[in-house]
C-alpha cells in the first residue's frame, strides 16, 4: 500500500466516524426538543368539559351523613394539560365533596330515599369545592339526585384501650376518666344493633410518675359513623409507700359446737398507701379473718383470708404471705 492510499483510507474512516456522531447529536437534539415541547404544551391551560363524581355531605337526622350522587357533575373548566390528563386517566380522584345544608335538599317523595339538589342554588359552594388548580368556567349540570339512606342511631359507651406502666413506687388509682363516656353511633340498622360499645385506639403509656391526660381517637367497625371522632382521657397516678404487718387469722361466726383450726394461723399482710399520707396510719386496726359460713360451704380445705381496714384508713391490700391457708372444722 502506498502512503497516498493509506492516507485515503484513514481520511475515509475519519469522515465516516464524524458523520455518525453528528447524526447521534441531531437525534438527541430532536428528542430533547420534543420533550421540551411536550412539557411546555402540558403546562399550558386549556378549556375542556370534564365529568366528576359528586359526594354530598349533609346533616339530616336519621340518615347517612354522606352519599354519592347518581348523576355525574359536568363542568367546563380551565386547567393545565397535566391536570386534564391525570383526571381523564384516573390518576387523580375524579370526584368532589360538596357540603350543603339540608334546606337545599328537595325530598318530593317521602317514601323514597332519593333527594334532589338544584346546583344553581349552591353554585358558590360547588365552585369552592374544586381543586385550586382548576378554574370553573361553567357548571353544565343543573340538578343531581342523591340517594341518602335511613340509618339507625344508638348510644353506646366508650371503652379506653390502654396499657400503663408506672415508675417504681407509682401506681394508677381509681378508674380512667373518659369524656364523653358515651357516644352516638349510626349506620345500617342490623350493624348498629350488633355494636354495644366502641373502643379507643390502643394507647401504650410508659415511665409514668404523674397524672396522664390526652386525646384518643375512636375506632368503629366499617359502615358505622360516630358522633365525635375522639375522647379526652385522664389517668390518676400517685406515689405509694408499702408497709407490712403480721396478723393472726381469726374465724368469725363460728357456732358454739364447732372449732376451726387454721394452718398457718398467721399471715404477713403487705399494704400500700398513697404518699404523702393523709388518713389514719396505725396498722393496729387491720384484721385478717375467715368467715365460718363460707368455710362450711367450701368443697376444699384451701381458702384465701380476707383483710379488713378500719374506716378512714386510705390503704389497699397488695399481697398476703402465704396467700392461701388451710382449715379444719372439728366438733367440740
Amino acid at each position: 500500500m502506498t502512503p497516498k492510499e493509506g492516507d485515503s483510507v484513514l481520511k475515509s474512516g475519519r469522515r465516516t466516524y464524524g458523520g455518525g456522531n453528528r447524526l447521534y447529536h441531531l437525534f438527541l437534539s430532536a428528542v430533547a426538543a420534543l420533550v421540551f415541547w411536550a412539557l411546555f404544551s402540558l403546562s399550558q391551560d386549556y378549556s375542556v368539559f370534564l365529568d366528576y363524581g359528586l359526594v354530598i355531605r349533609t346533616n339530616i337526622q336519621g340518615r347517612e351523613n354522606s352519599a354519592l350522587a347518581d348523576d355525574k357533575l359536568m363542568v367546563r373548566v380551565k386547567a393545565s394539560g397535566f391536570y386534564i390528563i391525570s383526571h381523564r386517566s384516573g390518576l387523580t380522584d375524579p370526584s368532589i365533596v360538596l357540603d350543603i345544608d339540608r334546606t337545599h335538599l328537595i325530598h318530593s317523595d317521602v317514601s323514597s330515599d332519593v333527594f334532589q339538589v338544584n346546583l344553581q342554588n349552591v353554585l358558590n359552594d360547588v365552585v369552592s369545592a374544586f381543586d385550586p388548580r382548576v378554574t370553573v368556567e361553567t357548571v353544565v349540570s343543573e340538578n343531581v339526585y342523591v340517594p341518602i339512606r335511613r340509618v339507625a342511631v344508638k348510644k353506646v359507651p366508650v371503652i379506653l384501650n390502654y396499657s400503663l406502666k408506672c415508675e417504681p413506687q407509682y401506681e394508677m388509682t381509681g378508674e380512667p376518666v373518659v369524656t364523653p363516656d358515651s357516644v352516638l353511633i349510626s349506620g345500617n340498622a342490623a350493624l348498629v344493633a350488633s355494636v354495644n360499645s366502641v373502643h379507643s385506639e390502643n394507647l401504650s403509656i410508659r415511665g409514668v410518675s404523674s397524672d396522664v391526660q390526652g386525646v384518643a381517637d375512636i375506632h368503629t367497625p366499617k359502615g358505622i359513623s360516630v358522633s365525635v371522632p375522639g375522647v379526652v382521657y385522664s389517668l390518676r397516678v400517685k406515689r405509694y409507700v408499702e408497709e407490712s404487718v403480721t396478723l393472726p387469722v381469726t374465724v368469725r361466726n363460728v357456732p358454739s359446737d364447732r372449732k376451726v383450726i387454721v394452718l398457718p394461723d398467721e399471715v404477713k399482710v403487705v399494704c400500700r398507701h398513697v404518699f404523702p399520707f393523709s388518713g389514719k396510719k396505725n396498722l393496729s386496726g387491720v384484721t385478717c379473718f375467715l368467715d365460718y359460713e363460707k368455710l362450711a360451704r367450701s368443697n376444699t380445705s384451701d381458702v384465701i383470708p380476707e383483710v379488713s381496714f378500719p374506716s378512714g384508713m386510705e390503704m389497699s391490700l397488695t399481697e398476703l404471705y402465704p396467700s392461701v391457708v388451710q382449715f379444719v372444722i372439728l366438733e367440740r
